[in-house]
């Protein structure tokens, strides 16, 4: 049903990272099938680029692919199918850019449950659903 399926992980916010983890081992459909599990990083302030070691970005990522990785493993995901990446910017932004990257049939992203805030400016999760091309589902908590 699903070939490619990209999950969306924030790593500041673990457990809706492996309820949709957990939801895309279960939708894969065998032989062929990939996922891949997508961290996105804020911007780095110009300013703050000059206090930083050389290595710092290439140190982050090693580090970060290797915990998406891990997660998704941990969620019952074969590790053959399992793919990383790591963007900085926009989080829907980089997130539909991937999707679009990767030819996604699927979108897995968690969400929090609404609140007056969110239902106000929105939410990443949101902006997903009104934008993406591919299928979206939205795990919630």
């Amino acid at each position: 049903m699903f070939g490619r399926i990209l999950v969306a992980v924030d790593l500041d916010d673990i457990e809706h990272g492996r309820r949709a983890l957990r939801q895309a081992s279960g939708l894969i459909p065998g032989a062929g099938a990939m996922v891949r599990v997508l961290h996105v990083l804020p911007p780095v302030p110009m300013i703050y680029l000059q206090h930083l070691p050389r290595d710092f970005d290439a140190q982050e990522l090693k580090t970060i692919n290797r915990q998406l990785a891990q997660l998704a493993v941990q969620s019952g995901l074969p590790a053959d199918t399992v793919s990383t990446a790591v963007r900085r910017g926009a989080a829907h932004v980089e997130i539909l850019s991937e999707a679009d990257a990767l030819g996604a049939d699927l979108i897995i992203i968690g969400a929090h449950q609404p609140t007056a805030y969110s239902k106000l400016l929105g939410t990443t999760a949101g902006a997903v659903v009104r934008h993406a091309q591919a299928s979206v589902l939205v795990v919630r908590s």
